[in-house]
């Protein structure tokens, strides 16, 4: 079976999922509050090529980081499942469009096209998203600066499936 359909295939299973979403944590913030700009890392910062680390390690850095700090996607909550394993999770993020809008969840080479990047960051009030800051949790169980700047590095450089 080609990459194509496997994608088609997965993209329609876990389309009913995604309109469910993560469950509300009860509170709601407007944009100011949703990331104090100290632990930001700075949009300019993001997504400078020079910056990125090529070398940042999809199966052993970023999906590590996903799986211990993305609960409400274990198991298929919040529209996608990434069931702890590398290649589902890089499937269901990587050009694959988000359920409502114009981006992917992970643009290669683009954070500010990437639907996921703009959850982490808090910022997905900006390009018609939806929803809480991921994760889901609330500061300060964000991700801290170093596991964002990862994120970005490798989506800058690419998202390769590496």
């Amino acid at each position: 079976m080609n990459d194509l359909l496997l994608r088609t295939l997965l993209l329609l299973l876990l389309v009913p999922f995604a309109l469910a979403g993560c469950p509300s944590t009860g509170s709601s913030s407007d944009d100011d509050d949703a990331v104090d700009d100290d632990d930001a890392v700075d949009d300019d910062d993001a997504v400078d090529d020079d910056d990125a680390a090529p070398d940042v390690s999809f199966a052993n850095d970023v999906a590590p980081m996903v799986f211990d700090n993305c609960n409400c996607h274990a198991a298929g909550s919040g529209g996608w499942s990434h069931d702890n394993d590398a290649a589902t999770l890089y499937a269901a993020w990587v050009g694959t469009p988000r359920t409502a809008g114009d981006l992917n969840r992970i643009e290669p080479g683009n954070t500010d096209d990437s639907y996921v990047w703009h959850k982490i960051e808090g910022t997905q009030d900006s390009v018609d998203g939806s929803g809480s800051q991921m994760p889901l949790g609330g500061d300060p169980d964000y991700l801290p600066e170093d596991d964002r700047r990862m994120i970005a590095d490798w989506i800058m450089a690419g998202a390769p499936d590496n």
